[in-house]
């Protein structure tokens, strides 16, 4: 779906003094890490801390196995306040390896923070995918992902052309992060 989302670069910042390779960082802990954890404050920071969508490249190909092997993105957000279910704010974090160059990884991380809402029902944070969940042949079920092999949240994402759903689109507008950068 053509211009379900666009985003606007508000800044890079680099880090040439502190390389981090990716296969230290265990693809289980990545948003518990605290040397991550550190890089994501300090991007927050160097920005005036903005409600955003934070983006870290770790130099090698993949990060330490944990459940998955062989990943090179991982999404997700941070809980920044909670006053009710409609009144809470998230920032978004995405951590990248140089093996995500040459997908759509970016694009499907993105998903992930942008799919991220509050369900009063369930009284909790989620992220799943509103046109998922992923069935693995072996039963397993990623609500997180999709079954379609051609679309952005497969759970290798696309190497060309991905498509997303009306419900994939229509999350991603509703998320905080999107509404809150349009001031709504």
């Amino acid at each position: 779906m053509k211009g379900c989302v666009t985003f606007d670069l508000k800044g890079i910042f680099t880090s040439e003094k502190r390389r981090i390779d990716a296969r230290s960082i265990s693809s289980d802990y990545v948003f518990i890490n605290p040397t991550i954890d550190v890089l994501f404050q300090t991007a927050k920071k160097m920005a005036g801390h903005k409600t955003g969508i934070y983006v870290l490249y770790l130099s090698g190909d993949y990060l330490a196995p944990g459940k998955g092997k062989k990943v090179v993105g991982v999404g997700g957000t941070e809980l920044v306040s909670f006053q009710s279910a409609a009144d809470y704010e998230l920032s978004g974090r995405i951590l990248l390896t140089e093996k995500a160059a040459g997908r759509y990884t970016l694009a499907h991380e993105l998903g992930h923070v942008l799919f991220s809402r509050y369900e009063p029902g369930r009284a909790a944070l989620t992220h799943d995918d509103p046109s998922g969940p992923y069935i693995h042949s072996t039963g397993k079920r990623s609500p997180a992902h999709n079954n379609d092999q051609n679309n952005l949240m497969y759970p290798v994402s696309p190497s060309a052309h991905p498509r997303i759903t009306r419900k994939q689109c229509q999350t991603a507008r509703q998320s905080k992060i999107t509404r809150r950068q349009k001031g709504i």
